[in-house]
């Protein structure tokens, strides 16, 4: 923080008088405004002439510091001390703090991105409360909860640190519902060892709210130092920025939702088309610039329609569901299978080593997803017919690079389906790995 304050003291001895100072709240960048002190006159004798009537402070987000102590010498060369206190009620003081906390929250709102968001709503409350550092902290799944962000300390060891919800003084919290305020941290019964270690002395744990419960929680933190004790106001302050940082939490985890559902078939989970034609051209160029393989398959389920019409439209959605699956368990983790429509899946097969790791990948999937399904004395056959290109053999855009892997399993199903079909390059036919031995073009 920079503050800017219009007189200071006197010298004495060549040094200047350090004011001593009070912490309060004030909006970035803003002259607050002229303060109007009491005097308490003690003589001091000085041989220098300095007269101060009136203070002039600004102040950065977060703080403001009020001179109290001050030295003055008359024009004779008498110095007086002053004790200097600001004019006006506490209910003066609180309704200024006020004022400058609301300043704040339109400048606060005017931040979209939510990483952005905390750390300027994070600086701003340990200004207020002289603290050395907040913490946002999040569920990680129902049972848990983890430390996603910082402000002001070390989180080298701390980001991502996980523990049960029910633990801690974050967990009593968002049991509760309500803030916590831990004089003592070291001494209380829901202390971690891990903070206590790093040094925690105090906290304060105030719940972010949700449209349906409580989203995470906000650790305010006191390092190697105990908290001095919390006003009202200052803590009501704090509850107000744990809801706007609440709703800017909540407002990020519906964009990733939307997000996500724009990129992610909704039904299976997978990668929809959309996304499908982000990741393809990244892992062409990646195939190219590492001289590596890359194998794009198309796979049609044979029989689905037969379901379909046969056990309806719900029965075909579970069989997606566990055909997608099957999928995933056959690939490797690099690999990307998507859900292209209708009973179609698209796989990237990347890194790939030889044709031959590629048709195993490929054949065990076919192998996986054969499978009878009987229902009201009916039965229907299920398997895959897949076609699939190699890049850079079959040197061509993604779009071009798609028909050509779709048009080798059409010609798969219309031989009967069951099996997979690699071309190198557009016309060229990979055997299956029992027969490697066929020339490559």
């Amino acid at each position: 923080m920079v503050f800017s304050v219009g007189e200071m003291s006197a010298p004495v001895n060549g040094a200047a008088n350090p004011p001593r100072q009070r912490t309060g709240f004030l909006h970035s960048g803003h002259i607050v405004g002229t303060a109007r002190f009491k005097p308490a006159i003690r003589h001091v004798p000085l041989p220098i002439a300095a007269i101060t009537k009136k203070f002039i402070v600004a102040a950065s987000l977060g703080a403001i510091v009020i001179v109290q102590r001050h030295i003055v010498v008359d024009q004779n060369g008498r110095s007086n001390s002053l004790d200097l206190e600001p004019a006006g009620t506490p209910a003066d003081a609180e309704a200024r703090l006020w004022q400058a906390a609301v300043t704040t929250t339109t400048e606060l709102l005017k931040i979209l991105a939510f990483s952005s968001f905390f750390t300027a709503a994070a600086s701003s409350l340990a200004n207020l409360l002289d603290a050395d550092g907040a913490a946002l902290i999040v569920y990680d799944g129902p049972d848990h909860l983890k430390y996603r962000l910082f402000y002001g300390m070390d989180s080298r060891d701390a980001v991502g640190f996980r523990f049960p919800a029910t633990q801690g003084t974050a967990g009593r919290v968002l049991a509760s519902g309500r803030c916590l305020f831990t004089p003592n941290y070291p001494d209380c019964a829901d202390a971690m060892p891990e903070f206590v270690a790093a040094g925690l002395q105090s906290n304060l744990v105030v719940p972010l709210p949700g449209p349906s419960g409580f989203l995470g929680a906000v650790a305010i933190s006191w390092i190697n130092r105990r908290a001095a004790a919390l006003e009202p106001p200052s803590l009501a302050i704090v509850e107000m920025f744990a809801a706007l940082i609440g709703a800017s939490l909540y407002r990020e985890n519906l964009e990733n939702q939307l997000s996500s559902l724009s990129l992610q078939d909704p039904l299976t989970g997978l990668p929809n088309r959309r996304m499908l034609m982000v990741r393809l051209p990244e892992a062409q160029v990646r195939s190219y610039r590492l001289q590596t393989l890359l194998v794009l398959a198309v796979l049609d389920l044979d029989g689905f329609k037969r379901l379909n019409d046969l056990f309806g439209h719900a029965e075909g959605d579970n069989l997606l569901v566990w055909a997608a699956a099957k999928i995933q368990e056959s690939v490797r983790p690099i690999d990307t299978v998507a859900r292209f429509g209708g009973d179609e899946f698209v796989i990237i097969l990347e890194h790939v080593k030889s044709l031959r790791e590629a048709q195993t990948i490929l054949q065990r999937i076919v192998d996986g997803l054969r499978v009878g399904i009987e229902k009201s004395g009916h039965r229907v056959d299920i398997s895959a017919s897949i076609g699939a290109t190699v890049y850079p053999h079959d040197f061509v855009d993604p779009d071009a690079l798609l028909r050509h892997a779709d048009q080798a399993m059409y010609d798969v199903k219309r031989n009967g389906g069951d099996r997979c079909l690699i071309r190198t390059a557009h016309g060229h036919e990979e055997p299956a790995p029992d027969r490697m031995t066929a020339a490559r073009p």
